[in-house]
């Protein structure tokens, strides 16, 4: 029974690691890779990890000189220069406690139109993709509700971090902090 429970405890904690990949220490915080961003960034992009980190480093340098190294809270990141993004949940540490870096999702260049994009038109187009006619999706957004609908692979990953986009009365709306560097 002790041998059965050792193992259980090992491929228990084997899956863990799977999941959660400390990929940078910087200004004494970690960055863990919690759903393959990494990956992602790979497939997404044709860019050298190095721009990863290097966008993950401004991002921290961003926490910190505004003064948010302390405080819990959502982002997404976006580099100017190369166009991905990545989405960066700071938060505590569930071992330390301490206040640390968690990402989940790299979005490329063409996903990254959906988070930048201030005005209305990107609404329009979702409500008359889903069979509006133009005058009845702006009708909705000037006055109504309406939450983005993402397409395929990205919808499932929006779900995972529990990112939305959604527009009220004519106001956008997001639950991450979108900060381009």
């Amino acid at each position: 029974m002790e041998k059965l429970k050792r193992w259980f405890t090992i491929k228990k904690e084997m899956k863990l690691q799977e999941y959660f990949k400390i990929v940078l220490n910087y200004r004494g915080h970690f960055i863990a890779d919690t759903e393959h961003s990494i990956d992602r960034f790979k497939e997404r992009t044709n860019l050298s990890v190095f721009v990863y980190e290097k966008l993950l480093k401004k991002a921290v340098n961003w926490i910190y000189n505004n003064h948010r190294e302390s405080i819990e809270d959502r982002y997404i990141f976006r580099s100017k220069k190369y166009g991905f993004g990545i989405q960066l949940e700071w938060r505590k540490d569930r071992k330390s406690g301490m206040l640390q870096g968690f990402t989940a999702t790299t979005l490329s260049d063409n996903e990254m139109h959906f988070f930048t994009k201030k005005d209305k038109e990107v609404f329009v187009e979702n409500f008359v993709k889903q069979g509006y006619s133009l005058e009845e999706s702006k009708k909705v957004i000037d006055r109504g509700y309406g939450i983005f609908e993402f397409e395929k692979e990205l919808e499932r990953e929006m779900n995972l971090i529990g990112y939305t986009l959604f527009v009220e009365c004519g106001e956008v709306y997001h639950n991450f902090k979108m900060i381009e560097l």
